[in-house]
């Protein structure tokens, strides 16, 4: 699969890479379908964002359709169209314990601390989608 990865500041590449597999049963792959490009994004790019690790792939506003699912997977399934949650959240301090993974001890935002969208391809927990409405 093809992903852009940013080196260092202001360098990006696109680059060829094995297509994520899923590790864990409660796991799910998505095809990326589209990832917007956001100031923070920019900030990364240029190098002026205060929080941002290198290299990165970008990219923390991503929606695509689920391929395949872990075999605990029960919340959504192959065919849906979802949104991934930017945040990552540790599920295991104090705000996280009471609902607030927002403001988690241990945050990480996709495409900042973590790998984001910017790719064709990527896997997390279940519980990091979001299903879109049906109409």
């Amino acid at each position: 699969m093809k992903q852009f990865i940013t080196i260092k500041p202001m360098e990006l590449i696109c680059q060829d890479v094995e297509k994520p597999q899923i590790k864990s049963d409660n796991e799910v792959l998505v095809k990326v379908k589209a990832a917007g490009i956001c100031g923070s994004d920019v900030h990364i790019y240029h190098g002026t964002s205060p929080v941002a690790t290198y290299p990165r792939v970008m990219g923390h506003e991503v929606v695509g359709i689920i391929e395949d699912i872990g075999s605990k997977v029960t919340k959504v399934k192959k065919g849906d169209h979802v949104i991934v949650d930017q945040i990552v959240s540790c599920g295991n301090c104090y705000p996280c314990r009471i609902g607030r993974p927002n403001i988690c001890c241990h945050l990480q935002v996709r495409g900042v601390h973590t790998d984001g969208g910017y790719r064709e391809y990527l896997t997390a927990p279940e519980d990091e989608y979001f299903t879109a409405p049906e109409d």
